[in-house]
């Protein structure tokens, strides 16, 4: 893809890119070329005085199952260099799960979430799969640190 043709692309995310993920439809990249300038300049002022813009409050749901999903990615991989993920111990449904194994549960639920969202058969699965990742990353925020 050219240089051109992907000047408007707002972010890119190599996590969601290798689940195949479209990145013309991350969440904050929803906008295409055609989009008006002011739209454009109005976007770049709230990122410059809030750090994001108003397309990130658009669809929270998958702005958050993105961000979880790329996150816990990162911290896999990061902190298994790092410290031990089999230390910490987590409560959750009746289960004792390792902080590894925390990590890969929520891992592999925003990741059903992400592939399934706009499949309408699905998506009532899929976002129960994303709640259910976020109700055990309350649990596991208390370890989440490297």
């Amino acid at each position: 893809m050219s240089k051109k043709h992907c000047k408007h692309i707002e972010q890119r995310n190599k996590y969601l890119d290798d689940l195949g993920l479209d990145f013309f439809e991350y969440g904050v990249n929803w906008t295409r070329k055609e989009t008006k300038k002011k739209w454009r300049k109005t976007w770049r002022k709230q990122r410059e005085t809030y750090g994001f813009d108003d397309r990130e409050t658009y669809d929270m749901t998958r702005i958050f199952g993105e961000w979880l999903y790329s996150h816990l990615m990162m911290y896999r991989w990061k902190a298994s260099k790092v410290i031990d993920l089999t230390y910490h111990k987590i409560e959750f449904e009746g289960n004792t799960y390792t902080q590894i194994e925390a990590l890969d549960r929520m891992i592999e639920w925003t990741e059903f979430y992400l592939r399934n969202r706009d499949d309408p058969d699905r998506y009532d699965e899929s976002l129960e799969s994303l709640q259910r990742a976020t109700r055990l990353w309350e649990p596991f925020l208390a370890h989440a640190w490297w």
